[in-house]
């Protein structure tokens, strides 16, 4: 026997759609987006959900109620607490095409220097491998691998962002600490990441302003 689904209901809908998606529940806290726009582009996923067709002024008329909603409520965002922050600078990234040969090298770089090296940092993707390490290693790093960097940046400073194993099942942290900085206008230039850490490198100019930033926003201890 078939189960009938019961239709979701338009309030309930935009409700779901909107606390499961951190930027647009940010956007209306803050009273940022232009309802109308909004409107226009949840549609779609409202009439999925609620399995029929919606005119928009129907959503706008919720979205309103709901941002009124919100507006009563603290930011999920204001209760993020991560238990440090710190930095480290004089730091340099070097990508590679990703060969068998390059992967040997990069190897045998850090056999070398690993109990030097305090922020020594390996990433590998399908096409390109990143090295991160202190400036003081630059040479000895071009030394050992014999091609080319397909791109370095020097002058980079990281930040170490540690946070409570909590936060593995909490949605909505690291895009947060990113969006702090992009609405700072600060380049990322690259990110890693551990269970219970996440490591921006950003070049040392913006260093302080993206620590005061954070610092701002996020609650520590």
């Amino acid at each position: 026997m078939l189960q009938i689904q019961q239709m979701l209901k338009i309030s309930d809908a935009i409700r779901d759609i909107i606390q499961k998606d951190s930027i647009l529940h940010w956007g209306l806290y803050n009273r940022l987006l232009n309802l109308s726009k909004l409107a226009d582009f949840i549609k779609p996923l409202v009439q999925t959900r609620t399995k029929k067709d919606i005119k928009t002024s129907a959503i706008l008329m919720n979205l309103s109620r709901l941002q009124r909603e919100i507006d009563k409520t603290p930011a999920a965002n204001l209760d993020y607490r991560i238990d440090s922050l710190s930095f480290h600078s004089n730091l340099c990234i070097h990508t590679f095409v990703n060969t068998p040969e390059i992967h040997k090298q990069v190897n045998e770089f850090y056999t070398e220097v690993k109990k030097e090296a305090q922020n020594l940092s390996i990433s590998e993707g399908k096409k390109e491998i990143t090295v991160i390490c202190n400036e003081k290693f630059k040479d000895k790093l071009l030394t050992i691998i014999k091609e080319k960097p397909k791109k370095s940046f020097f002058d980079i400073s990281s930040i170490v962002i540690e946070f409570s194993e909590e936060y593995a099942e909490v949605p909505g942290l690291l895009h947060f600490i990113l969006q702090q900085t992009t609405l700072q206008n600060i380049n990322v230039v690259e990110v890693s990441s551990t269970y219970t850490e996440l490591i921006i490198y950003i070049n040392e100019k913006d260093q302080k302003l993206a620590l005061d930033t954070l610092l701002e926003n996020l609650k520590t201890g």
